[in-house]
């Protein structure tokens, strides 16, 4: 899921085409109250499910008898901004009805000749989903849907249409012919499979010495950080610093959270170079390139996402027979330093200034702790009767914790689209459980913004995704998932341009971490690097185009 420009596909319209200077096919334009135009952001989980969910479209009843000349096309390319720029360009540029696409909210305050560029689809939120028992805003998850609302008026303006599931993907296979029984619930445990992989010889088994593979041209490592610094920070934390709050007010003081640091120690000690826990190739592989590497038994662990298989299937698939192994997604560890913000933390020093012994001694506990929720007891059915009722919250809402994107993909209908009502119309069908099944079945286990259990209303469905999206589902399901938020939904993020980290803004953590020379930054140097930079006015200026008031 590369966010990269390429050549538009041929089958875009010419007229769509206009602005961006490229060379379209050529072809009639339709552009009638009849024809839906779909746009499809191409990447990673495709655009052939848009296909087949309008040929099932067309072929309701409801839909013959209300568009008796209904036709549809289906364009689509890869490129980020495409659709926000068509949809911001207006009806003489943009000719597509409904565009299925990324961040779109974010638009909620751009107006064209005086009106709003998105439909309002306030009205579709309170129907009851077309024969289902279910009022359509309570289908999509919560944490999405707070994502895909006008944030002055509340008004629902976009509808998730993906969830990325973020997370660390491991060969199963490799994983278990090296003698690993249990995956790692902590980082702490992380990096000890990582060390025993470094120690042993390298043989026909694996003849690598490395667990890790990463790239430099997508910064998937990214989301481990922003993940361990949440569950470190907790979700409130982490959405005070987005809020740019700290201890109940407006404050450059939010880059001082301790998670922030304790995350990027986790990710020095994982990347380090020096420690050659990750394939030293890293830092010069493009992600296609490490992916295939990664298929071909080069390393235990890659960053990436649920879309890892969509789109290395074809690859997969030559590969498969010199290279059996079988992919799952793991949940992410929790970050071990989490233990210096929980009452059984008796010491004076902090987290990383402790000796390994006592790390140890800290982490066995907290892993224990993590089985027993892992196991879904509750508080008063723990075996260790030792852990305080606090510990174990702070601890349960951490491993809750999973990144699904935050409603980054999500779909919006131009307020002056031509076919507007076929396109709302189709959003009406597009929550239906037929429609979800058709979406995942297509391609192979992704799954929509929609709350829908694909294991119980498809099980056929179900069986033939792969295990990574599998491993999604059986999260999904989870009945305490908690949502990390998509910092896209923040003032400070798509107003004032905040970033999670400043310091690692045109690079990888791979490339940043990964050095071995005397240009390395520590996890410290990037912290406090963030906290120097916006001392000066840098900060006062992102609040005031951010609009928030001091």
């Amino acid at each position: 899921m590369k966010k990269k420009m390429m050549t538009v596909v041929c089958s875009v319209l010419a007229a769509i085409f206009a602005l961006a200077g490229t060379t379209a096919c050529r072809e009639q334009v339709i552009d009638t109250d009849q024809h839906l135009e779909i746009y499809v952001l191409n990447v990673g989980y495709g655009y052939e499910w848009a296909e087949e969910l309008a040929k099932s479209f067309a072929e309701k009843d409801w839909v013959k008898e209300k568009y008796s000349e209904f036709s549809y096309k289906v364009n689509y390319n890869d490129d980020w901004d495409f659709a926000a720029e068509r949809i911001k360009a207006g009806g003489t540029v943009n000719t597509a009805d409904i565009l299925f696409s990324s961040s779109l909210q974010k638009l909620y305050n751009t107006t064209r000749d005086g009106q709003p560029v998105l439909a309002d689809l306030s009205g579709l939120m309170e129907e009851t989903v077309m024969g289902e028992n279910v009022v359509y805003e309570d289908k999509i998850y919560p944490d999405f849907m707070k994502n895909n609302v006008n944030p002055d008026t509340g008004k629902a303006i976009a509808v998730p249409w993906g969830t990325t599931y973020n997370t660390l993907i491991y060969n199963e296979t490799l994983f278990q012919a090296l003698g690993f029984e249990e995956l790692p619930v902590t980082t702490y445990e992380f990096v000890n499979v990582l060390k025993e992989v470094k120690a042993r010889t390298p043989d026909d088994i694996y003849p690598y010495s490395h667990a890790v593979i990463g790239c430099y041209n997508v910064n998937y490592w990214k989301n481990a950080y922003t993940i361990w610094w949440a569950q470190y920070q907790g979700v409130q934390g982490y959405t005070d610093f987005y809020n740019g709050v700290s201890e109940g007010k407006l404050s450059r003081d939010i880059f001082n959270q301790l998670g922030r640091l304790r995350s990027l120690e986790a990710m020095d000690e994982i990347l380090d170079g020096r420690s050659a826990y990750i394939d030293p190739s890293s830092g010069v592989y493009e992600f296609m390139e490490a992916q295939t590497n990664f298929l071909m038994g080069n390393g235990l662990f890659y960053m990436c996402g649920d879309w890892f298989d969509y789109e290395m299937r074809a690859i997969a698939l030559g590969l498969s027979e010199l290279y059996p192994y079988t992919f799952r997604a793991m949940r992410m560890p929790v970050i071990s330093s989490i233990v210096e913000k929980l009452e059984l933390y008796e010491e004076t020093a902090a987290y990383d200034e402790l000796s390994d012994a006592k790390k140890a001694e800290y982490d066995a506990v907290l892993s224990a702790l993590i089985a027993e929720i892992d196991a879904g007891k509750a508080y008063d059915e723990l075996e260790n009767a030792g852990i305080g009722e606090r510990d174990y919250n702070t601890v349960k809402a951490a491993r809750s914790l999973n990144d699904f994107g935050g409603g980054i993909l999500n779909a919006a209908v131009p307020s002056y689209a031509t076919a507007k009502d076929l396109a709302i119309d189709f959003l009406r069908y597009f929550a239906t459980d037929e429609a979800n099944e058709i979406y995942a079945s297509v391609t192979k286990g992704a799954s929509t913004g929609f709350i829908y259990d694909l294991e119980t209303e498809a099980p056929e469905v179900f069986r033939q995704i792969s295990p990574v999206e599998r491993d999604k589902f059986t999260v999904l399901k989870g009945e305490d998932v908690v949502f990390l938020p998509n910092p896209d939904s923040f003032p400070l993020v798509y107003k004032g341009g905040l970033l999670p980290l400043k310091a690692i803004e045109y690079n990888s953590y791979e490339n940043v971490f990964g050095r071995t020379d005397d240009t390395r930054q520590s996890a410290r140097d990037l912290y406090e690097y963030d906290i120097e930079y916006y001392k000066g006015s840098r900060w006062d200026l992102l609040v005031s185009m951010s609009g928030i008031q001091m």
